[in-house]
C-alpha cells in the first residue's frame, strides 16, 4: 500500500510519464466533483425556471393558442383522415329536403357553439377550448369526404359529435 506522499507514475500528456501525488490526484477528483455539481445545478435551475415560466396557463381555454400550436394541431386534424375518405364526394346534392334536414340537424347539434351563421362565436364556444373553429373558413379548406368525417365522428378532445 501507498502512502499519501508517494508518488504514481501516469501518462498524461504524450508518451513521457508524469509524476502526480495522491493528493494531487485526490484533489483532480474534487474539483472535477465541484464542477459537475455546479453544472448540474445550474442545468437544473434553467430547467425549473423554464418549466414555472411556460407551464402555468399552458392548458388555459382564456387565452388563444400560439400560431405555432394552431398550426400543428389543423395539420394533425388533416392527417388523420384517410386519403380515400377525402376523396368521397357528397351524395346528398342539392335536394331541398336534405338541405332542411342537414339546416335542422345543425341547428339542433352545432349551432350552440358554432353560431348560426358558422362564425365560432357564441358565448358557450368562446369559453370553450380549443374553441370552435369558424365552419367558414374551417370547411373552405376540407373535402366533402373530409368534413362528413369529422361531422361523422367528431374531433378528440372536443365536444363535437
Amino acid at each position: 500500500m501507498q502512502h499519501a506522499g508517494a508518488k504514481i507514475s501516469c501518462p498524461f500528456g504524450g508518451l513521457s510519464p508524469v509524476q502526480i501525488s495522491f493528493n494531487e490526484l485526490n484533489m483532480l477528483g474534487r474539483r472535477f466533483l465541484i464542477l459537475s455539481i455546479a453544472i448540474a445545478s445550474g442545468l437544473t435551475a434553467i430547467f425549473v425556471s423554464l418549466y414555472l415560466w411556460a407551464i402555468p396557463g399552458l392548458s388555459s381555454a382564456r387565452s388563444e393558442p400560439p400560431a405555432l400550436e394552431a398550426a400543428i394541431a389543423t395539420w394533425l386534424l388533416h392527417q388523420s383522415v384517410s386519403e380515400e375518405v377525402k376523396r368521397r364526394t357528397n351524395p346528398l346534392g342539392s335536394d331541398p329536403a336534405d338541405i332542411a334536414a342537414g339546416r335542422d340537424l345543425f341547428r339542433q347539434k352545432c349551432e350552440l357553439c358554432h353560431a348560426y351563421d358558422g362564425g365560432g362565436k357564441t358565448q358557450i364556444g368562446g369559453d370553450e377550448y380549443p374553441r370552435p373553429p369558424s365552419l367558414r373558413t374551417a370547411i373552405a379548406s376540407m373535402s366533402d369526404g373530409e368534413v362528413f368525417y369529422h361531422i361523422h365522428n367528431g374531433i378528440r378532445n372536443r365536444a363535437d359529435a
